[in-house]
């Protein structure tokens, strides 16, 4: 995020040791960089489980009943002080003028990217329960598709019919806490699903933050799962937030923000693998937790689409115009003697950070009418082939939100293509994410607006082909488009609407070349107070 800061005159003495020890440090990391090596960090303390609990669909009463629109709250958080926040956002909407003014010319000429089949998803209300945002993520199986939002666990075939839905505290087997920011995967080597929910019940109150783990016991979504609900030993009256998922041949890789209960403070990212073997058969475990500097902000895993012994994550640091990503890795993920090293940096391009937030049709003057588009993080897992990993974002682009997608070499650190991707030249762009597979090709989802066309909230993907020139992402039709304006997601924290945290793209693992799509639109009559999120599910190829 950026913020502006009150500048106090600094002794030259002081100045000139704050540049020493600056200029020592990017010596060094530059050093390492050069011999693919970095910092090894030491735990701050353990995650830990009993023996997981196996429940059958719907197995436990419903869930507490919760209100209509609940909102937020201290929940979602950003990873700069609130206030700072709503200030970069206010500068941000203020460079409006020169929107448009560098937007550059995305994919023309190419072959559109392809849309193959969609369906509508989870809406707002399943369950009996009215949680804002939905936070979107999916995890696509050869015949199934799992979506966790903060509602639900629905389930449907691929064909579009839902298998199952239930709330995540049914899901899990608990009556009472607040739950949300659900994860999910599909493990194809294993046949299982995953799926991480957090428990925000210690977010305003003190002890260890919880979160639950579930992996299927057969390979069908639908069925029952081993349950986990761990432990996190960090110091006391800290809570946890954004947790995000990712996999490699032997461990499940989880990350999280961390914050201070009391004041808010973001207090860093963590990171921890948990085995495989100890988590599919249902056993517990005790794996070490590593956490980065708050500087660093949020960490994303990796999807390891290979039998890398190394798992890259990747962060944006806290900064106004970040010209670094932070590169961390974990070797020997889920052992005993596993090992977490970094930071080493990747140049990429200094953007402006967090973005400006997004017009809807029915904006006009009223700025509690526009869309929150986040900060600047990387908001989903990777996409890991060796030593490439793919990532996404949005940035702050002429005054407009704009999101850019890298392809990044680990092994160099260096950023291999990068790109923009957008709806149209007029259009606010935001919520993204990518996968790409093994011979290079790539999808991204995001969110867009488009006032200008008279355009509210739709669901776009874009394609990125092996044989494309660098950095293009040709977008392909619009999957879905919102039927209103979103106008009571409001939440005074942010001082506008409240979108979801993050959308998903998946590869397919029933055909090779193809991937799934999983965002969020808006349905329903805002004149009568019933627009509510939804979701929208799509088949696509580059």
């Amino acid at each position: 995020g950026s913020a502006r800061r009150i500048s106090r005159p600094v002794s030259l003495v002081r100045f000139f040791l704050a540049g020493s020890l600056i200029f020592q440090a990017t010596l060094r990391e530059s050093r390492l960089a050069l011999a693919g090596e970095a910092d090894s960090m030491a735990p701050i303390g353990s995650t830990f489980s009993a023996a997981a609990e196996l429940l059958a669909p719907g197995q436990i009463a419903p869930s507490v009943t919760r209100p209509l629109h609940a909102p937020a709250g201290p929940i979602n958080r950003p990873t700069i002080p609130l206030d700072q926040y709503r200030a970069a956002k206010a500068a941000a909407a203020g460079s409006a003028s020169t929107q448009g003014a560098t937007r550059e010319a995305i994919g023309a000429g190419a072959p559109a990217a392809v849309l193959v089949f969609d369906f509508a998803g989870s809406s707002e209300g399943e369950n009996g329960i009215d949680f804002i945002p939905p936070d979107v993520d999916s995890a696509v199986g050869p015949s199934q598709i799992l979506q966790p939002t903060n509602s639900s666990i629905d389930v449907w075939n691929r064909n579009g019919v839902r298998v199952s839905s239930m709330s995540e505290n049914v899901f899990v087997g608990n009556s009472s806490d607040s739950l949300g920011d659900g994860r999910a995967l599909y493990d194809s080597l294993y046949n299982k699903w995953i799926v991480l929910i957090a428990d925000f019940t210690n977010v305003s109150g003190s002890g260890n933050p919880l979160y639950y783990l579930a992996v299927s016991e057969s390979s069908d979504a639908a069925g029952a799962y081993l349950v986990f609900s761990p432990n996190i030993v960090l110091p006391p009256g800290q809570g946890l937030d954004f947790p995000q998922l990712g996999i490699d041949q032997d461990a499940l890789l989880i990350t999280a923000n961390t914050f201070n209960n009391a004041t808010g403070a973001f207090t860093g990212a963590i990171v921890f693998a948990i085995p495989k073997a100890q988590a599919y058969n249902g056993q517990q475990y005790n794996v070490p937790v590593f956490r980065v500097l708050p500087s660093f902000g949020t960490l994303a895993p990796p999807v390891v689409e290979d039998n890398n012994g190394k798992d890259f994550f990747v962060a944006i640091p806290n900064v106004s115009k970040s010209a670094l990503v932070k590169k961390f890795t974990m070797t020997e993920a889920g052992r005993s003697n596993v090992t977490f090293t970094g930071p080493l940096s990747i140049a990429v391009p200094a953007y402006q950070e967090p973005p400006p937030d997004a017009d809807q049709t029915c904006t006009g003057s009223d700025a509690a009418l526009r869309v929150d588009t986040s900060d600047g993080r990387f908001q989903n897992r990777s996409y890991q082939y060796g030593q490439f990993l793919w990532q996404t974002h949005t940035v702050n682009q002429a005054g407009r939100p704009l999101p850019v997608f890298y392809e990044f070499n680990t092994t160099s650190n260096n950023t291999v293509q990068r790109g923009f991707f957008s709806a149209s030249a007029t259009s606010f762009d935001f919520n993204p994410h990518i996968a790409a597979d093994l011979s290079g090709n790539a999808i991204v989802t995001w969110t867009a607006t488009d006032p200008t066309a008279s355009e509210d909230a739709m669901v776009m993907f874009a394609g990125h082909t092996s044989t494309a020139l660098p950095g293009v992402m040709v977008p392909g039709p619009v999957i879905a488009g919102s039927e209103t304006c979103l106008v009571h997601n409001f939440d005074p924290n942010f001082g506008d609407q409240r979108w979801g945290d993050y959308s998903a793209v998946n590869l397919d693992p029933a055909t090779a070349g193809t991937f799934w799509v999983s965002n969020e639109r808006v349905t329903g009559d805002a004149a009568h107070d019933t627009d509510f999120w939804a979701t929208s599910h799509a088949k696509v190829s580059p």
